[in-house]
Order: C-alpha cells, then sequence, then structure tokens
C-alpha cells in the first residue's frame, strides 16, 4: 500500500502526499518520500545506505 514518511526525527507516517507539519522536526516543511512497504519497515528510506535513494527524490534545500 502506497504510504508517505518522514526521515526526519518525528518519523512521521501519511496516507496523503504532504509535507511535514510536525513542530521540532528536522524535516519540517520538506515534502515526505513515497514508500510501498507492505510490512511498515519502509525498505530502508532513510538509511545511510539508501542515502543516495533518499536524496535523489527530496526537493533541494533552499539557499540561505
Amino acid at each position: 500500500m502506497e504510504h508517505y514518511i518522514c526521515t526526519g526525527s518525528c518519523k512521521g507516517v501519511s496516507e496523503i502526499a504532504k509535507s511535514c507539519g510536525t513542530e521540532g522536526c528536522t524535516k519540517k516543511g520538506q515534502p515526505l518520500l513515497t514508500c510501498n512497504c507492505e510490512d511498515m519497515t519502509h525498505d530502508g528510506i532513510g538509511d545511510s545506505e539508501k542515502k543516495e535513494d533518499v536524496v535523489a527524490t527530496e526537493e533541494p534545500p533552499l539557499a540561505e
């Protein structure tokens, strides 16, 4: 089942595509990542070995 996850400190899960809205989360305001896992393990999304895949699906950070 497709769902969306936050790889920030809140580790939130949503059934709809949106940005993280959790106050204090390290990824607040960034889009959640699409996940299709069946067992809620999220297929390693956000793990260091999958970092290249995660970076490719996220929006680039805003320049300061």
